[in-house]
């Protein structure tokens, strides 16, 4: 019984005051419980249990190189931003639908003598948010996100 209360107390004072306790003996318990093997009794977890969510969100960072025959510093800037977005929508494609590669590869003698790959990608992006953008060196730097519906997202390909 002073190992019951020693252990109330004790939650209290560190903030589990919603915190349910209850003795094997007593009484069933059909939510989760944690075990504390300390004091032998069940514990009701207080904490909200996470629901699958049917959202799913891609994140990319495109990144794009400053010309070096543009006219001046604001073309140059422009320019490496547009290669920017344009690389992160392609990233968001290759993780949207797949990227197609073709490889073809020539041996004679034993020894490779060409070796070609060529990959592709082809998709629509809708409703990518640009979240961050960055010039550092020459570079320009993109972060995108795009929030999908799984179960959407699964009827249009398959119906594809």
């Amino acid at each position: 019984m002073i190992k019951k209360i020693i252990l109330t107390v004790s939650l209290l004072f560190i903030g589990c005051a919603g915190t349910k306790v209850t003795n094997k003996n007593t009484e069933p318990v059909s939510k989760k419980v944690a075990v504390n093997k300390e004091y032998n009794e069940n514990i009701i977890l207080n904490k909200p249990e996470s629901k699958k969510s049917d959202i799913l969100t891609l994140y990319v960072t495109g990144e794009g190189v400053a010309p070096v025959d543009a006219l001046n510093a604001a073309q140059a800037k422009i320019l490496a931003r547009r290669a920017a977005i344009a690389d992160a929508y392609r990233q968001l494609a290759e993780k949207m639908y797949g990227v197609k590669v073709n490889a073809k590869e020539t041996v004679k003698d034993l020894m490779l003598k060409n070796s070609d790959v060529n990959t592709y990608v082809e998709g629509v992006i809708r409703g990518a948010d640009i979240q961050a953008e960055k010039f550092e060196d020459g570079i320009y730097y993109v972060t995108m996100n795009l929030k999908l519906d799984v179960r959407m997202w699964n009827k249009f390909i398959n119906n594809n």
